[in-house]
């Protein structure tokens, strides 16, 4: 069995805050341009790999205090026993170089250290990995990487290397160039990317031109161990191994047996290297991930359409013979296309009932068909045209049709499961029969052909585009289709003949203006050599013709990426239900109006791409594809949402936040004045400090900067930075203040325990990790089990027969060991059940190399915490405390929606606060809410936070009272300690060193 390979990069600064980074490693990421922000995943992303970079730098190379140069390699060494820890793979070895692979090794050892016949892994960790699904905007992800490069070589947290991007086909780096020229608009300061062909000349140039970002393009492909009129040898421009290296999809091949990947390693051996790339397969690759968002997670985040692939059989749509094509073949292949033309119908037209609420919302559907190839004779697309021909002539019975439509409309109810996602009613297509029963022929002339009417296809080229065709019916006025291959002559030549041509002299591009909405085009064909470089949110149906040998795997998960894009509102990339239990406020107007009319299977319809492949192979390639990209990821368990014998209303704080707040609103900040002071008016000119300062600058600001310096509101130190100290100061001016404004009920805001994986374990182990779950799940807490079986008899529910089923329960229950242990590998993790808590089981890690489990308890006070109140409830039983209920949650701050805000000194913001428990407790109309934070006094940031909780939810320095929803609500904070004689006087009500104080609140 293959072992699995898991993101370690990502598992290593997983609880990492990123707001904890020193004051030179803070950036913000909001802007790319004037008009794109960009989005939470793309800033996820970035946090990520800054998060790396600074543990690489600065805590492994001590950069810049250490020496540099001579620590590299220990600190290489460094981070591969760090990572080893947590068993990347049963057997290193085989990561690493072995002189087995001739020609790599060969060249390798030229540049590291041989150990035995074997170039250890180690030597090639200064590297990560950004696995984002196609279509997920890594390109403004890149360029904004190469902007916090520049500014961190600037603030000199990182040394001060060249950067070089790479990619492998010259309309990616067309892309890029065009993500750059929108950056640049925006930005103060311009990025220039310079040919690496001229790295020599530019560099001299450089010399006396270092206030832009510079940076060198070239192919990647184009990278080699020889020089010829492209080919560039990577031993010219080595430069001792000092490059910053951004890889776009340049993977060509497996890091074991390509060259191309150790000439990117050797040259930025004492440099570093990021690679981006929606499919990777590689051991190197996927171990060095420090962000995952592949297609898998990123539809199961909602950020893509869901995915749903049809088992309908095309494959009459294979080659053929002209002369000897059959009537009866010529029937099959119009029912093949006729099925894809009426799935196309269904979602144009519920596209256009869902506009009726909003004329803003969701895309204009297309159907995009891959075939491939458009050069040999009979070619893949020529197969789908000439049919789209005949069935727009209306060469077709009304008894085939119907008999197509019943087709699919009995697939889509009978077979509704997306290929991503558990199986679940909630990830399925909610497909309404009716919605499309009555669906006609006359339907597809109009939602497709854009026509009332049947009618011969016409061909329209322009003068200037010899890549693209577009075409319509004779009987309409509108294009419905279009082409896009390499040469459209040979196509007018051989295959056109006998179709009306006509040119269009003010169209330049069909496909360029394909993504607006009044783009008129309902199908754009073309051949596999387009499927990277673009992004559209219009398609939703997919066809794949006589694709399913050879690289597919890789093909078919980019091709999907090309379609999976969804944005239901402008600049919105979610499906419309996640936007709306996100707190959109758009969003969630507009699906209340939409759940109010049934509409949501029209949402469906449209939030689904649609995947047809032309035979029973082409369709296993696609699921290969597929089921490869969910290998990758880590099992989720099956912990879920306890259902409690009681209805406990669960009720969270919500902040208003104040943006333009006046500066004597503002807490102080902590700077040196004077040396302030001197800095500002050293630079003279506002215009300077804007362009030094743009991430974090507006004009508003600068002028709020010269009255706060005139102010007396700086709270004076020694600090010496006179450049970061400026940068913060300018962002504290931008400081929103917090402040409490009401209550709300508990809905999404903790989502943690779905996440909960276990990354590495296989399939049997998983399924008997699930069982145990599920039996720790199912034990009842004697207590309510007492109280449910009185009230049940009291009433009279309960017969003699459900008292046995009872008994017979709670002997069963009594069999299963409390705590519940499970070991996988070295693993060993514990399972507890406390009815009260929110999810079930309470999931411990018990051994360090139960790293490999993602979202469960593993801090040492946390744990203690937990078995010291499951032993004080079995102690005590609460009954003494006489309350209604209670119920109380874990919180993981990476992921979960529930904080506290507080002011933090040292970093001159507002920062949010997660304590790692919330409690509820409920007795009459008295209602108390507690949050409870196991935590060592050493950390001193604890005074700020209990000042900023005092400052919400106290008065006079006693819980303030809040009535909302008939209660009487208190907001507690309490910090656990073993030694509260060593916390200041004024702070000791925030501590505890036992759990009857979270009870005696009420």
């Amino acid at each position: 069995m293959e072992e699995r390979i898991i993101p370690v990069y990502q598992r290593l600064i997983h609880n990492v805050d990123s707001s904890s980074l020193p004051d030179s490693w803070d950036f913000t990421f909001d802007k790319f341009s004037e008009s794109k922000k960009l989005y939470d995943y793309q800033k996820d992303a970035l946090k990520s790999g800054l998060k790396f970079l600074h543990h690489y730098y600065s805590d492994i190379l001590n950069y810049p205090e250490s020496e540099y140069n001579s620590s590299i390699l220990e600190g290489k060494k460094s981070l591969f026993n760090e990572i080893n820890t947590e068993r990347i793979v049963k057997h290193t070895d085989i990561l690493d170089i072995s002189v087995k692979n001739t020609s790599i090794f060969k060249i390798a050892s030229q540049f590291y250290n041989v150990e035995g016949k074997r170039i250890p892994f180690f030597n090639f960790t200064n590297r990560m990995g950004f696995w984002m699904a196609t279509g997920s905007g890594k390109s403004l992800v890149i360029v904004k990487l190469i902007e916090i490069l520049n500014e961190l070589k600037k603030r000199g947290s990182i040394p001060d290397e060249d950067i070089l991007f790479l990619t492998y086909r010259d309309d990616l780096i067309d892309q890029i160039k065009k993500q750059i020229d929108e950056f640049n608009s925006f930005s103060p300061v311009k990025i220039k990317y310079w040919d690496l062909k001229d790295y020599d000349k530019v560099k001299h140039d450089l010399l006396f031109n270092r206030d832009d970002i510079n940076i060198f393009i070239y192919r990647s492909d184009l990278i080699s161990d020889t020089s010829a009129e492209k080919l560039l040898s990577f031993e010219d421009i080595e430069n001792n191994g000092k490059w910053y290296i951004i890889l776009d999809e340049a993977h060509k091949g497996t890091n074991g047996d390509s060259k191309r990947q150790i000439f990117y390693s050797i040259l930025s051996r004492n440099g570093f290297l990021f690679n981006f790339s929606a499919t990777f397969t590689d051991r190197w690759d996927i171990i060095t991930t420090v962000f995952n968002l592949n297609l898998d997670r990123f539809t199961e985040k909602g950020y893509g359409k869901n995915i749903y692939v049809s088992q309908q059989d095309l494959s009459a749509l294979e080659g053929y013979n002209k002369d000897s094509d059959s009537i009866e073949r010529r029937d099959e292949k119009k029912k093949i296309v006729l099925k894809t033309l009426i799935t196309l119908a269904m979602v144009k037209k519920a596209y256009k009932q869902l506009s009726t609420v909003s004329a803003n919302i969701y895309h204009n559907p297309l159907l995009l068909l891959y075939g491939h190839t458009t050069e040999v004779e009979n070619a893949d697309i020529e197969i789908f045209f000439e049919t789209l021909g005949d069935i727009a002539l209306n060469r077709i019975d009304s008894r085939i049709f119907e008999e197509c439509k019943n087709s699919i409309l009995d697939e889509f109810i009978n077979n509704p499961t997306y290929v991503f996602g558990k199986d679940t009613d909630s990830n399925k297509l909610r497909f309404n029969y009716n919605d499309f029963s009555n669906l006609t022929f006359d339907d597809v002339l109009k939602l497709v052909y854009n026509s009332d009417g049947a009618g011969k296809i016409e061909v329209v080229r322009t003068k200037a585009n010899k890549a693209e065709l577009a075409f319509k019916l004779k009987t309409s006025d509108k294009y419905f289709a279009s082409i896009k291959i390499g040469d459209i002559t040979k196509w007018l030549n051989d295959k056109l003949v006998g179709y009306e041509v006509s040119e269009n002299p003010t169209e330049d591009s069909f496909f360029n203006n394909i993504d607006n909405n009044s783009s008129p085009i309902n199908i754009l064909m073309g051949s596999r050599s387009y499927y990277e470089g673009w992004d559209l949110n219009r398609p939703n149906v997919m066809v794949f013709v006589n694709i399913g040998k050879g690289d597919a795997k890789k093909y078919v998960l980019q091709s999907i990426g090309r379609g999976v894009r969804i944005e239901p509102l402008k600049n919105k990339r979610q499906r419309i239900a996640e936007l709306s239990r996100n707190g959109d406020l758009e969003a969630k107007k507009i699906f209340s109006i939409l759940q109010e009319k049934n509409y949501e299977g029209l949402i469906s319809i449209i939030e689904t791409l649609f995947i047809f492949g032309t035979d029973e192979n082409n369709i296993k390639a696609i699921m290969d594809g597929i089921k490869f990209e969910l290998e990758k990821n880590g099992e989720i368990l099956d912990v879920k949402k306890t259902k409690f014998d009681f209805n406990p209303k669960l009720l969270l704080p919500v902040y208003l936040e104040k943006k333009e707040v006046e500066l004597k609103e503002l807490p102080k900040f902590s700077g040196n004045l004077n040396l302030l002071e001197d800095y500002v008016n050293w630079m003279e000119d506002d215009r300077v400090i804007y362009a030094n300062y743009s991430d974090v600058a507006t004009p508003a600001t600068i002028g709020r900067l010269h009255n706060y310096l005139n102010a007396d509101n700086i709270q004076n130190t020694n600090s010496s930075n006179a450049y970061n100290q400026l940068h913060n100061l300018i962002g504290h001016l931008n400081t929103s203040i917090k402040y409490m404004d009401k209550f709300k009920d508990l809905e999404d805001e903790i989502i943690h325990f779905k996440e909960i994986s276990a990354e590495g374990i296989s399939k049997e182990k998983k399924n008997e990790l699930n069982k145990k779950i599920e039996d720790v799940r199912n034990l009842k807490n004697s207590d309510f089990v007492e109280k449910n079986l009185l009230q049940k008899f009291k009433s009279g529910e309960m017969s003699e027969r459900d008292l046995k089923e009872y008994g017979d329960l709670m002997k069963k229950m009594g069999k299963i060991e409390k705590p519940t242990l499970f070991e996988f590998d070295e693993s060993k993790i514990e399972l507890i059940n406390i009815a009260q808590h929110y999810y079930l089981p309470i999931i411990l890690s018990i051994s360090d190399k139960a790293d490999v489990l993602s979202h469960v308890i593993k801090v040492k006070s946390e744990k203690e915490f937990i078995h010291n109140l499951d032993e004080f409830i079995a102690k005590e039983g609460l009954k003494s405390y006489k309350l209604d209920w209670w119920v109380f949650s874990k919180i993981d701050e990476s992921i979960d929606n529930v904080n506290i805000p507080y002011f933090d000194k040292g970093k001159n913001r507002m920062r949010d606060y997660s304590p790692d428990f919330i409690f509820w407790l409920k007795r009459g109309s008295e209602y108390r809410i507690v949050f409870v934070d196991p935590k060592s006094t050493k950390y001193t940031d604890y005074e700020q936070k209990a000042d900023y909780f005092s400052k919400l939810f106290e008065e006079n320095g006693f819980p303030k009272e809040f009535q909302y929803g008939g209660f009487s609500i208190k907001v507690h904070l309490f910090m656990v300690t073993d030694n509260i004689n060593s916390v200041g006087e004024n702070y000791k009500k925030y501590w505890i060193d036992n759990i009857e104080k979270i009870f005696s609140v009420i």
